[in-house]
């Protein structure tokens, strides 16, 4: 029991010491420029509980909320959020824990003062080597100088609309008196080019009414008037009256309704516009003899539409921006050189205000299938001024 001698072992930890020097110096430099930039810088944990590791002081003076009780509540930022964003920002980033689609969100945040502030928020997952997201980073900013700007150029649009929709109306009107012959009747060659201008009249009476309808969504004065409806007869009549584009394409059209669908709670107008949407978009960009279906049915507690066709499939590089506001993928460009951009990012602004989601599949060997759902209670009602057309 008594020490009679000790050995041991030296090594060179220089390169260690360097290391953590390192990490030590980049910590304090990302500290350093974190704290001096006014975006918010998130990390959070997401296994094995959720907390929020760091978040840049930003976040004290865009949601007047104290660090410190955020490290304790790592919830307690989203009770600012305005109530009518709620339902979309916790849809959003369910979506994004279970990896469906990437967290990028914008809402409002009320201060104690009443005062709005607009947030932009983007969030990316971080993997383990077992494939588990099991943390988050992203950055949200106040947007709040961005809409004032956007809400000004939407009230722009929506008077340029309304002056444009009554000469527009006029030059149709007077086409179809003289292609009726009321003026008396016309040669070949002045009839064809007369359709051609009541042709390219409808096409800019079509882009006039989409700005109108895009205006109302962008500042937020659009009605959402839900009852129970039936929702295979509004499809069915879409169908109805696509079917003379249908015929002339050649398509083969399956429908596939769920049996027993409960009465589904929606504003008729907004459901028949994305049936329309979604379902002349599928017409338009499948090749002649090609094959369209339309799926209703009742899937994880939603009401899901589907509408697939076996067009050309979207190019992996335009699917990120697809929804966006007069987006167009550069096949669809070609194939359709007469759209405007319009249709999809409508269908996506109804199902966000409606409190549901819409999104797709599109890979080459493969169906496109666009998909749009809402909780089986229904589309959420929204006070507003203006209907979409």
């Amino acid at each position: 029991g008594h020490t009679i001698g000790f050995i041991g072992t030296e090594e060179d930890i220089s390169h260690i010491r360097a290391s953590e020097n390192m990490a030590k110096t980049s910590e304090e430099r990302f500290l350093q420029l974190a704290s001096n930039i006014p975006e918010v810088y998130w990390v959070i944990q997401l296994l094995p509980e959720e907390k929020i590791l760091y978040v840049s002081p930003a976040f004290e003076t865009i949601w007047n909320i104290s660090r410190d009780d955020l490290y304790l509540d790592p919830r307690i930022w989203m009770r600012s959020i305005h109530p009518e964003d709620m339902d979309n920002v916790i849809n959003a980033f369910r979506d994004f824990i279970a990896q469906k689609s990437d967290y990028k969100v914008q809402y409002r945040i009320v201060h104690p003062n009443g005062s709005i502030v607009w947030i932009s928020d983007w969030r990316q997952l971080i993997f383990d080597d077992q494939g588990l997201a099991y943390r988050a980073v992203g950055v949200a900013r106040d947007i709040t100088r961005e809409k004032a700007v956007d809400q000004a150029k939407s009230e722009f649009v929506s008077l340029a609309s309304h002056q444009l929709k009554t000469p527009i109306g006029a030059l149709n009107w007077n086409a179809e008196m003289l292609l009726d012959g009321d003026y008396g009747p016309l040669q070949e060659k002045q009839k064809e080019v007369i359709q051609e201008m009541y042709a390219t009249n409808q096409r800019m009476k079509d882009l006039v009414n989409g700005l109108l309808n895009i205006s109302r969504i962008d500042m937020g004065n659009f009605v959402i008037d839900p009852h129970p409806v039936d929702v295979v007869a509004i499809c069915s009549d879409v169908l109805q009256e696509l079917h003379s584009r249908i015929l002339k394409k050649g398509h083969t059209v399956t429908t596939h309704y769920a049996e027993h669908l409960p009465p589904f709670s929606a504003d008729p107008n907004l459901l028949r516009i994305v049936f329309q949407n979604l379902i002349s978009n599928a017409i338009k960009y499948t090749p002649n003899q090609g094959s369209l279906a339309v799926i209703i049915e009742i899937r994880a507690g939603e009401f899901v539409i589907s509408v697939s066709n076996n067009g050309e499939p979207i190019p992996i590089d335009d699917q990120p921006r697809l929804f966006e506001k007069l987006f167009r993928a550069s096949n669809a460009q070609k194939q359709d050189p007469d759209g405007n951009g319009l249709g999809l990012y409508l269908v996506k602004a109804i199902a966000e205000h409606g409190g549901g989601r819409v999104w797709f599949e599109s890979a080459p060997g493969r169906d496109t299938v666009f998909s749009i759902a809402f909780p089986v209670s229904g589309m959420k009602s929204k006070v507003g001024t203006k209907f979409i057309t």
